[in-house]
């Protein structure tokens, strides 16, 4: 039983451990299979997420692959596309040359047509012009024949009421003399009145137009009385507004005018214009005024007025101005400034010429200043403006030509323009006079210009296309050569010819008798091709046809250059062309400048109803009317061999004393060889 007890505790407590041990077994196999859960868990996780990658990479293989494949395949039909649409690109561009080419020659044709159609209509406005010019030429010949039919019939009238005094013993003929002599009051035209002797005292080669001539004069008449009403005392007269200007505040337009009004033997008018000199006219006024335009204008109208009338207090007044003038010399080198002071004699020159003074002004003050310096036997009113030539002889120069501008500081050249327009004309001009005003004898200015006419042939001279007409153009300052030709370079046409004329024996002067006629003929077809028959301030050159007129360049200014070359060319050749060019520029003139209290320049000379500027220059009376009236004159009327005009168109008379008897220090002043 014990055993048996034994047996059952035993079996009992192996009961409770294998219930126990089973619930442990349990417990592990929960865990195991827990874990074993987990695992496969985390197995099919992985397995998942394997596939998921792999999934994910087949894909990604797939879509490159089939990108790859794509592009491949649009790149091949890119490059395919390119080559096509460049095919394409290459034929455009073919199509669009040969359209432009078609373009420019349909433009060309289009130009030809429009320049055919401009040069139908100039030349239908022309012929309209000629028209009228012709008609007023004959209704002009028409009147003159019915004057001289009238004084022909006086002049039988008063033949035969001498005729019958003679018969009737009323009337006893003189005896005719030998070989008598005509009376003179003057020598050249400086006395006073009608009877002055050279200046009206014999027939020329070439006879007055009388009727042209007293057209000129009425003309004057016209603008000298305007000024009186509603401008005297000033510079200039205002034609439109009927007032007046003043920039140098001289009376500019009366000295301006004095010896026009004596050679058209206007002499009470010359008497007014005396009285208002010597009571009115006063230079110590604080006022900076242009040395130059003060010089030709102003000092070569009272030495012009003296040379005629030999009035000495023209001299007084001129030795006044030019002692004030000569103060604006006072530089480094002698070269003159620009603008003087008349009062205190302060001097500058302006700032577009960055300090330098200007060609033409310096080298175009000689004349008077010499010519006074003689008549006053006061050598030091020269000394200083004569110094300035030489110092310009003595500068390098581009083949005889001379640039526009001097340093007064330094005395040496500043910049390359060259011109014989503005800034550069009288310059030249000056060359040639000083050589006549000495009567031939100062040769180093001759010299002078013949070296400058040199190179004015040589590099700045040409012909327009296609009609061939010659000009002087001009060198700009990157030194290239400018195809214009200024209305202020018309004056050359004259100079070159009086140039080969007074000294026949150079090589080249038959060559400056023809460039001048050359330059003169295409000065006047820049006024004939106008519509008001005006030449403008400057034209172009243009090798379809010949030159243009430029927008800037359309007004006229009442300029005298264009006539100044006929009349030198009439008196020069006695071609009847250069009186019947003048004649036509004197109407056109006439018909569109004049207002009804005097003349006034015009905006646009190309326009059939040009708009004036409302000034008479002074320089019209001075210039224009002069040189017109002049061409018109016989030749016996301001003889070329007697008389030099200054730049401003004032005659002073040659210098016929022989240079021994010159007082020496004047002499010394001068350029002989």
């Amino acid at each position: 039983a014990k055993s048996l007890g034994s047996t059952r505790v035993e079996h009992g407590h192996h009961r409770r451990h294998t219930m126990i041990g089973g619930r442990r077994s349990d417990a592990s196999m929960r865990a195991a299979r827990k874990k074993v859960n987990t695992l496969w868990l985390d197995f099919q996780q992985v397995c998942s997420a394997t596939f998921f990658l792999v999934a994910c990479g087949a894909i990604l293989l797939l879509t490159t692959v089939y990108f790859g494949y794509t592009i491949y395949t649009l790149s091949d039909q890119y490059v395919a596309d390119t080559t096509q649409l460049s095919a394409e690109a290459d034929q455009l561009r073919s199509l669009m040359r040969e359209q432009h080419e078609n373009k420019k020659i349909i433009e060309a044709q289009l130009e030809d047509e429009k320049h055919a159609r401009s040069t139908a209509q100039e030349a239908a406005v022309y012929s309209q012009q000629e028209a009228q010019r012709l008609r007023s030429t004959v209704a002009d010949l028409e009147q003159g024949f019915q004057r001289m039919e009238s004084e022909n019939e006086e002049l039988r009238q008063a033949l035969h009421e001498l005729a019958t005094m003679v018969e009737n013993g009323q009337l006893a003929l003189p005896s005719v003399p030998g070989e008598g002599t005509r009376a003179s009051a003057g020598g050249r035209g400086v006395g006073r009145g009608p009877s002055a002797g050279g200046l009206h005292a014999s027939t020329g080669d070439g006879s007055a137009d009388v009727v042209r001539q007293a057209a000129v004069k009425a003309a004057m008449q016209h603008a000298w009385n305007g000024y009186v009403e509603f401008a005297w005392g000033k510079d200039e007269l205002k034609p439109v507004s009927k007032a007046s200007q003043n920039w140098l505040n001289l009376g500019l337009t009366i000295v301006d005018s004095l010896d026009t009004l004596w050679i058209m033997e206007m002499y009470d008018e010359f008497e007014a214009g005396k009285e208002w000199v010597r009571d009115s006219l006063n230079f110590d006024v604080s006022r900076d005024v242009s040395l130059f335009e003060t010089c030709i204008r102003e000092l070569g109208g009272l030495l012009s007025a003296f040379e005629f009338s030999r009035d000495r207090m023209f001299l007084e007044k001129a030795e006044d101005l030019a002692k004030r003038l000569l103060r604006g010399f006072n530089s480094e080198t002698g070269i003159p400034y620009a603008t003087i002071n008349l009062r205190s004699g302060s001097a500058k020159s302006p700032g577009w010429t960055q300090g330098a003074s200007v060609l033409s002004e310096m080298g175009t003050l000689q004349m008077e200043f010499l010519y006074l310096a003689y008549h006053l036997n006061s050598p030091e009113l020269s000394k200083k403006p004569m110094e300035v030539f030489k110092l310009l002889d003595g500068l390098e120069k581009n083949d005889g030509l001379y640039h526009l501008y001097v340093h007064p500081r330094t005395g040496q050249f500043q910049g390359k323009e060259v011109s014989l327009g503005a800034l550069g004309d009288s310059f030249y001009e000056y060359e040639l006079k000083l050589w006549l005003l000495t009567n031939k004898q100062a040769h180093g200015y001759r010299r002078m210009f013949d070296e400058s006419m040199e190179g004015v042939l040589n590099k700045i001279t040409f012909k327009t296309k296609p009609s061939g007409y010659t000009y002087v153009a001009q060198i700009g300052r990157n030194g290239q050569v400018d195809h214009r030709l200024e209305h202020l370079a018309c004056f050359s046409g004259g100079m070159l010819a009086l140039g080969g004329v007074t000294l026949p024996s150079i090589e080249r002067a038959e060559e400056y008798v023809a460039t001048g006629a050359g330059v003169t003929e295409t000065c006047h077809w820049a006024y004939n091709r106008t519509t008001t028959g005006i030449g403008p301030e400057y034209i172009q050159m243009d090798e379809k046809r010949d030159f243009s007129v430029p927008g800037r360049g359309k007004h006229y200014l009442l300029r005298p250059e264009t006539v100044e070359s006929f009349f030198y060319m009439w008196r020069l050749t006695h071609d009847p062309k250069y009186r019947a060019w003048g004649w036509e520029a004197f109407r056109a003139i006439e018909a569109y400048c004049k207002t009804d209290v005097g003349y006034s320049g015009i905006f646009d000379v190309t326009s059939a109803s040009p708009q004036k500027d409302d000034l008479q220059q002074s320089f019209f009376l001075a210039e224009t009317l002069k040189y017109l009236y002049l061409l018109f004159s016989d030749d016996s009327v301001i003889p070329l061999d007697k008389y030099v005009f200054n730049t401003e168109a004032h005659p002073l008379g040659v210098i016929e004393e022989p240079l021994e008897q010159w007082p020496q220090e004047l002499m010394f002043q001068l350029i002989m060889t």
